[in-house]
């Protein structure tokens, strides 16, 4: 990190303080207070993470890395912070709200602070096209080419820009880790992301008591399919952190992940998140922790569904026949898919149901499954991209979780051997987390909102845990080949 890069970033916050200070007062309304909140909390925090790099003569890497997870949370949060709620109509005309422009101001803002470190640290640039990450970058580049004819290209092109902001900023983070600690950095940093985006919807929800249960189906007022999926995946990283540090902050963040889970009562949330902790656990032979975990959610469920009207939603649900009206939404979305199956009808077209062409049943902005949003954006091209991303996530999983249990063997109380193996089981239930919410849900393929991006995440992590642990294999003396019994943790070294 040279101080060219230090003035360049300064110069931009610079910049921007005196674009606000100079902007009519008109303007300064009150959808436009996050607008200037948020830019200006991304300054402070780019100054103070760039001024302690300073004082402190830190190794170009570390401060890179750090600037990289700074705008990798705030790019997270943001979602949460502006309120873009608002009508595919008004989308398909290019009329935003101040909030939706104020969020795309965040990541034009992310993008250029991006920029200016990639001057400083470019060769990551030439790994976007080559080995297992390309999928993820051909797949943005299929979205984005897409945008030319779809049904709302301004909507559809801005969500395009962050995908590619969002691959960018993983390979370029990618490209700083240097071993297994950073990677339990990055998961702990997302935590805290996610521990925003749970808590804030929540408060407000419940700020009026009165009114809170008046959303959707009588559940949270909140967006309760959305909340219990970021609930849930708060639950499971702050297990999977727990299993790692011992921290007991990660108690808490669990506790509150599981509490909002069961308030926003998203059924495929709830089951994905339950059965993706036991899955973390039971890869462990954890039986016992198991089974508190299980008793503490069931406590959790007996006090929430005891103190609110929940309940009543579940005797009153009769959408079990029609998964709530999924399977009508998709019959609809395969006759419409076959119409132009080769390259779609472009990025984000679900979101336009309304529209003469769509096909699709008018009302709906997803069609609450992944693959199928795919391949009716973007064809079977798309589609098979989407696949082979999954695929590659699978295959670098289970050859970490190989290599980490044939680590454990040949060193059982080594903790970094403990650590990678935690973290192979880990990607797998963070995985089995997210596909089993997207056969439901929109969770990966659509818009890059923060389950979109924690599936990215995922692949790039996977593919650099494989690697770490490899290196950690070569540079072993045993040369133990791992049976499947050997996936599971083990206490003794193999006997020969």
């Amino acid at each position: 990190m040279n101080w060219s890069t230090v003035g360049w970033i300064i110069a931009i916050s610079v910049v921007a303080g005196w674009v606000i200070s100079r902007a009519p007062v008109s303007i300064l309304s009150a959808d436009a207070v996050p607008v200037v909140v948020v830019a200006a909390v991304f300054a402070f925090l780019l100054a103070v993470a760039l001024g302690s790099a300073v004082t402190r003569n830190q190794p170009a890497r570390v401060v890179v890395y750090r600037l990289t997870l700074l705008i990798w949370w705030v790019i997270l949060v943001c979602e949460t912070v502006f309120d873009r709620v608002g009508d595919s109509t008004q989308s398909y005309e290019s009329h935003f709200s101040v909030q939706a422009y104020g969020e795309g101001i965040v990541w034009v803002l992310a993008f250029g602070v991006l920029a200016i470190l990639s001057l400083q640290q470019p060769n990551y640039l030439r790994h976007l096209f080559s080995g297992s990450h390309k999928w993820i970058t051909l797949f943005a580049l299929i979205c984005l080419a897409s945008v030319s004819y779809s049904a709302g290209k301004t909507y559809a092109g801005a969500w395009a820009f962050k995908l590619l902001l969002v691959i960018l900023l993983l390979q370029f983070g990618a490209s700083m880790l240097g071993g297994l600690s950073d990677i339990v950095t990055f998961l702990k940093v997302t935590l805290w992301a996610f521990f925003f985006l749970t808590l804030v919807p929540a408060i407000e929800a419940l700020a009026n008591f009165s009114t809170a249960f008046e959303g959707v189906g009588g559940r949270l007022n909140v967006n309760p399919d959305a909340l219990s999926l970021t609930s849930a995946s708060l639950l499971l990283l702050s297990v999977i952190l727990y299993s790692i540090e011992k921290q007991k902050v990660f108690i808490f963040t669990g506790f509150l992940g599981s509490a909002v889970m069961l308030l926003s009562l998203g059924k495929t949330a709830i089951v994905a998140g339950v059965f993706s902790v036991m899955l973390f656990l039971l890869l462990q032979k954890q039986v016992a922790r198991t089974a508190a975990v299980l008793l503490g959610i069931a406590a959790v469920a007996f006090v929430v569904l005891s103190v609110t009207p929940l309940a009543s939603h579940l005797q009153s649900y009769e959408g079990a026949a029609t998964l709530t009206g999924r399977t009508f939404i998709w019959t609809t979305a395969i006759a419409a898919i076959r119409q132009n199956w080769l390259l779609g009808h472009g990025y984000l077209s679900t979101y336009f149901s309304w529209s003469r062409n769509s096909g699709l049943v008018a009302g709906f902005v997803n069609l609450h499954n992944g693959f199928l949003e795919v391949a009716y954006n973007n064809g079977v091209i798309g589609l098979a991209v989407l696949l082979m991303i999954h695929l590659m996530i699978l295959r670098n999983i289970f050859r970490s979780i190989r290599g980490a249990s044939a680590l454990r063997a040949r060193a059982p109380r080594d903790p970094r051997s403990t650590q990678a193996y935690l973290l192979a089981v880990g990607s797998l239930a963070l995985y089995a987390n997210l596909t089993v919410n997207g056969l439901f849900n929109t969770t990966f393929g659509g818009r890059p909102t923060s389950p979109f991006m924690l599936f990215l995440a995922l692949f790039v992590i996977v593919d650099l845990l494989r690697k770490q642990i490899t290196e950690r294999l070569a540079n072993t003396a045993a040369n133990v080949k791992p049976r499947r019994a050997d996936w599971f943790p083990v206490e003794v070294p193999a006997r020969s």
